[in-house]
């Protein structure tokens, strides 16, 4: 898990901080910075050397050998505690991290081979409590040690205990061995960190004695760049890697990290978690690591509930199924706690609501072979619940899947052994064995995704076995011996529940055609292999046998509203006895001469009857063509669709004169040209696809070797369709974006190929690819050649216009602070140049996306592009200034003044742009910025300024004075136009009015805005952000202020119908937030008065699942206990809130018995509980 953006600390290791089974080695690399200054180990030596008057010690020499030769007059014991004793030497960062860390895991457990006492300061200074010291040889048992060990003793240590020379390392931990005793048991017993060790440290020879094959997972913190890792490895020791910069700062950073993470209260986590959540789907891997660890436990997902909202939900749940660990819960079978509780949250947020069930079955499509036994079991009842009411359609389609296609479940099982088992059946009585056969062979459905995110599942029907199970000439559609009665009557059975199914799904169904091409024998269903296809060539096969039953066949068929059904009644007319005659008029009445579904069928039967046609049938047929025009779905294919069939028909006909006229005037005013298979809805073509067929590395050999080869394959030309050249350009352009990407100086050299093709078309379009390759890449060190080019070039298209655009922007989101002071001043030029040239010509998307989304088309337009590029680059240029910032230069006002002041084609492109820094430009030169307002204000529509700062509008109190504070009043009054941004400015009233600096005559007029908007919606939206805040936001002190400031005086408004009713949508959000109310709680009971909300099922299972809230007082809980009961009443018969159990539950471990027995009694009374398990 990466604790910070540097480190990035093994599960294993956090697994075992939370067990309470970790021990701290620390070594002299954590004396070593300053204000502890203390040498290492081999620097000491020098010391002793030094003092003893002999030479340091060489390169190589063992150095606890060295301090064991020193002279025998020189005391190399009592020398080493008088170096450490007498330096000014002060706890550093990290002994204090260190200590820190120790007690967050619960029992402190440090080893130490150093010999100061700074562990013990740091410990002291911030009131530690380390336990018990020791120093050695007197060690602990190592199985149960805590406290603070000098294993190699300390300064308070008598000379002849101190372990420091090659004799005193020898006694203990070899003759001795009392060392290694101790090591042994605790390296079994514990996992160990080691903290402040290289390596090449003599003590690392001796820690190794104490590794049996027994001992625990150990871990070392070492600084990066080291060339021992291998040895590490080989040692059984995981290193974790740090920064080594900044005199390793990184490390004391992420042993604090470890701490905070380990000692963070729930109130502490929800706020991290609700940080996390409010900005979106974490991007950096520390939130990313930090939200998976936290949702793979019961308080993390509850903190999670309470932070994600219905804007958010949807992203975060596909961040869920998407991540391997987390997915789990939806998968694994086995009982895990925050599996269940990530199951309810699906349940309650998506299942349970009929706009969601589109997302529902996107996640039933993925987990449909391998589903959860809770998860299958929570869709099935609330699905058949909600699918039961009288409003329910919309919870049909999860229904149908649940029920019928879920494998393991209620799909049916898929077996090779059926092959073996459909073979067994032919020996059986034929009466019985299609009977047997239905109870294992039944269709089911498979979901697949669609390329819109919330668009529902496309499903297709799917079999437990093949068609080869049933006959081996079944691929070839060709069956070798009669079609019995008893399996014309399993086929039509089957084909009508595979049918059914869809209905069911209410599947915007594939067209059978594509399913199927051909009924009839045909080289188009050669494809077509599923047993579905397999029951209608059966069909087909058993009514050509018996050709004097079509007729009969036809009319049960025809009216089946089963496609291919309907396809084989048309096919069983062709070929019965009847006359030419009586086949066109049987597709008269039924109106089946535009029918689309059975296209290829009638116009068989028509190439077999028109020659035999009567002159009456003849006039009929096209008397009927003109008049049942209105059986075609789509007006403007009416003529083609007469042109096609009179051009089939005069092709077995050629002198039917008056259908050749009317045939030939529909080609004149249409334009029209025959079609090679009109009696198809659609044909399958063989069709080749090509693509690159050039690895990377080829690419770039072809490009630096063989210049005239590439040519060939990016310009083409021996291929004439256009199509197919087109594929081959992006094919090579997304290459050669890729190739770029990865190696910006390539694209320098493919730049200078492509200008020796200057007349080539398709010339700028690879150059805007590489242009694009280098938007993404690090530029760093071909920084000036790309800027000189974009420079040089004399004229840009429209594309090129935006590639360039996008590369200067993205320069700045980088965030980049490598550049030369010529490659800014010459993409400064370059931003200019493309405003001057190109702003003219600009014709902004009217895209009505674009229109309520003006800051993501900001950054999907040149002009936006060059927008964020300015107010990017001024953002550079001040970090880079750190205290000098005089303000914007007079070249940065000249650029922003361009802005500024374009024309209205540019609002939603450029001044969204500004408005949306307008904060942080204001900080950055408010003088100037001030100046510009009253133009934006004048010019710019004041919806489009605040839907360029939502969602989360940035404004300081002097830009709220500056004319922002009354914009925001102005827009109340036209909130019925923001769309999807009400939710957004309903919080940002609320924080206006919680916390801006506003007299209480500005509160009022917010809030008498607020009463009399136009959209009842935006107070339902109001009442919601107030709600969502007070339950996640707020302590008890903000709330007592925000509800004696405003709020109190709010709701009475509401409660007395000033200006506009208290609907019941409003009224919902705020009983909602009746339990966070503390010690308001009565007064919110007392607004709503007789006039509690109704609750949908929803909504109660939401108010129980969310359980008790965490800042409930025994002074509020009779008060809140009574919403509660209010909820409960509305429970409908036969509903039984999910997690109302466990509510209760909490009760009785929370409260007294006196607080919550009535609504213990209502919920009994009701049926939503067992009273003996209550009880």
């Amino acid at each position: 898990m990466w604790i910070t953006c540097d480190v990035n600390v093994p599960e294993s290791l956090l697994d075992a901080f939370q067990e309470d089974r970790v021990v701290f080695f620390v070594g002299a690399g954590a004396s070593y910075n300053p204000p502890a200054n203390l040498p290492l180990y081999k620097e000491l030596v020098e010391q002793l050397a030094y003092e003893a008057g002999v030479h340091s010690p060489g390169y190589d020499e063992q150095l606890d050998r060295f301090v064991g030769l020193l002279p025998e007059n020189f005391n190399a014991h009592s020398a080493t505690k008088r170096i450490i004793e007498k330096s000014d030497a002060k706890y550093n960062e990290t002994h204090e991290a260190i200590v820190r860390l120790a007690d967050a895991i619960g029992t402190p457990r440090i080893v130490t081979t150093n010999y100061d006492l700074l562990l013990e300061s740091a410990a002291k200074e911030n009131s530690i409590n380390l336990r018990r010291e020791y120093a050695g040889p007197a060690v602990p048992r190592g199985s149960s040690f805590s406290g603070l060990l000098h294993i190699h003793g300390s300064i308070n240590s008598p000379d002849d205990e101190l372990v420091l020379d090659d004799r005193d390392f020898a006694n203990a931990y070899i003759s001795e061995a009392w060392a290694t005793r101790f090591l042994l048991q605790l390296f079994e017993s514990y996992s160990v960190v080691f903290i402040g060790y290289g390596f090449t440290d003599p003590i690392m020879r001796y820690l190794a004695l104490g590794v049996s094959s027994y001992a625990q997972p150990r871990y070392a913190f070492v600084a990066d760049g080291s060339d021992r890792d291998d040895e590490w490895h080989r040692s059984g020791i995981e290193i974790i890697s740090y920064p080594s910069v900044n005199a390793h700062q990184a490390l004391p950073d992420v042993l604090n990290a470890l701490s905070n993470h380990l000692s963070a209260t729930y109130m502490s986590q929800r706020n991290r978690i609700s940080d996390i959540v409010s900005n979106g789907v974490p991007s950096g891997y520390v939130e990313s690591d930090y939200m998976k660890l936290q949702l793979q436990t019961v308080s993390g997902i509850r903190c999670f509930i309470q932070s994600v909202n219905d804007d958010t939900k949807r992203m975060w749940l596909k961040w869920i199924t998407e991540d391997t660990d987390l997915s789990k819960c939806f998968s694994d079978s086995i009982e895990v706690d925050w599996y269940k509780a990530m199951i309810n949250w699906f349940v309650v947020e998506f299942v349970q609501r009929a706009e969601e069930q589109n997302v529902v079955l996107s996640v039933i499509g993925k987990y449909q072979n391998h589903m959860s036994d809770h998860l299958f079991h929570q869709l099935c009842m609330i699905s058949s619940h909600m699918a039961s009411k009288e409003n329910g359609n919309a919870f049909i389609p999860v229904f149908t899947v649940c029920m019928t296609s879920i494998m393991g479940y209620s799909a049916p099982r898929t077996m090779r052994e059926l092959d073996a088992t459909v073979e067994a059946l032919e020996e059986m009585n034929p009466d019985i064995k299609w009977e047997i056969a239905n109870q294992f062979i039944r269709p089911y459905l498979r979901l697949r995704a669609t390329f819109e995110a919330d668009e529902k599942p496309y499903a297709y029907v799917d079999w437990p076995c093949s068609s080869v199970s049933f006959s081996r000439d079944a691929v070839d559609d060709v069956f070798t011996g009669p079609v019995t009665v008893y399996q014309a009557r399993f086929a039509e059975r089957k084909i009508r529940e595979a049918y059914s199914l869809l209905q069911a799904y209410g599947s915007k169904e594939m067209t059978s055609v594509l399913l199927r091409p051909s009924i009839e024998r045909h080289e188009q269903n050669k494809r077509m292999r599923d047993l579905q296809n397999y029951f209608v060539s059966l069909l087909r096969t058993y009514v050509e046998e018996h050709s004097t039953d079509a007729p009969r066949h036809a009319e049960r068929w025809i009216l089946s509203n089963v496609p291919l059904l309907q396809r084989l009644a048309v096919h069983a007319i062709g070929i019965s006895e009847k006359t030419g005659d009586e086949k066109i008029q049987w597709l008269i009445d039924h109106h089946l001469i535009y029918d689309y579904e059975t296209r290829h069928e009638v116009f068989t039967v028509l190439k077999n009857a028109v020659t035999d046609l009567s002159s009456d049938m003849c006039t009929r047929l096209l008397r009927c063509m003109q008049e049942s025009v209105h059986d075609i779905d789509n007006e403007g294919a009416v003529a083609r669709y007469q042109y096609d069939l009179l051009e089939w028909m005069l092709r077995f006909v050629p002198q039917w004169g008056e259908a050749k006229e009317w045939m030939t005037e529909l080609a004149e005013d249409n334009k029209f040209v025959p079609n090679k298979n009109p009696d198809f809805s659609v044909w399958f073509e063989e069709m080749r696809f090509v693509d690159s067929d050039l690895s990377d590395e080829a690419f770039i050999d072809l490009l630096r070797n063989m210049p005239t080869r590439l040519k060939r394959l990016l310009f083409g030309g021996s291929q004439p369709e256009d199509m197919l050249i087109h594929f081959n350009a992006s094919a090579y352009r997304q290459q050669i974006a890729r190739i770029v990407k990865e190696e910006p100086s390539v694209g320098l050299i493919l730049w200078n190929f492509l200008d020796s093709f200057a007349n080539e078309g398709l010339v700028d379009w690879y150059k805007c690819a590489v242009v694009d390759g280098w938007s993404d890449a690090d530029c760093s060190e071909p920084q000036n050649e790309i800027i000189d080019i974009m420079y040089r070039l004399s004229s840009m298209t429209d594309e090129m216009v935006s590639s360039i655009s996008n590369f200067l922007s993205w320069q700045m989101f980088s965030n980049k602070t490598d550049f030369t002071e010529r490659s800014l001043a010459v993409m400064d030029e370059v931003a200019n140049k493309i405003w001057i040239n190109n702003n003219i010509n600009f014709n902004p998307d009217t895209n009505e996306y674009w229109s309520n989304n003006p800051y993501t088309y900001s950054l999907n337009c040149w002009p936006g592009r060059i927008a964020h590029y300015w107010v990017g680059r001024i953002r550079l240029r001040y970090v880079n200034t750190n205290n000098d910032w005089s303000g914007m230069n007079e070249s940065e006002k000249r650029a922003l003044n361009l802005l500024f002041e374009c024309n209205h084609t540019f609002d939603s492109s450029v001044k969204s742009v500004l408005l949306h820094e307008i904060n942080l430009l204001h900080m950055l030169d408010s003088t100037y910025i001030e100046s510009k307002l009253p133009k934006i204000f004048n010019d710019v529509d004041t919806v489009l300024i605040w839907e360029s700062m939502f969602p989360h509008p940035r404004l300081s109190n002097r830009l709220l004075a500056m004319g922002f504070f009354d914009s925001c009043c102005n827009l109340l009054e036209r909130c019925d136009e923001l769309k999807n941004n009400t939710r957004f400015l309903a919080d940002y009233i609320f924080n206006i009015l919680s916390y801006a600096d506003i007299s209480e005559k500005q509160k009022d007029r917010v809030l008498r805005g607020t009463l009399v908007a136009k959209d009842e919606s935006f107070r339902v939206a109001f009442m919601k952000s107030i709600a969502w805040y007070f339950e996640f936001r707020l302590d008890s002190k903000e709330k007592t202020a925000i509800w004696s400031s405003w709020l109190s005086n709010y709701i009475d408004s509401r409660s007395k119908n000033k200006s506009r009713d208290w609907e019941q949508d409003e009224r919902l959000e705020f009983s909602k937030m009746i339990p966070y109310l503390e010690k308001y709680a009565g007064e919110g009971m007392k607004a709503l008065g007789d006039r509690f909300p109704s609750y949908s099922d929803f909504d109660i299972t939401s108010c129980f699942a969310k359980g008790l809230p965490d800042c409930l007082q025994e002074r509020d809980a009779s008060t809140i206990m009574s919403y509660y009961r209010s909820v409960a009443c509305q429970c409908p018969d036969g509903f039984c809130p999910p997690c109302l159990s466990e509510f209760v539950s909490k009760l009785k471990d929370t409260l007294k018995p006196d607080v919550y027995e009535s609504f213990e009694r209502k919920c009994i009374e009701k049926g939503l509980i067992d009273g003996k398990t209550s009880a």
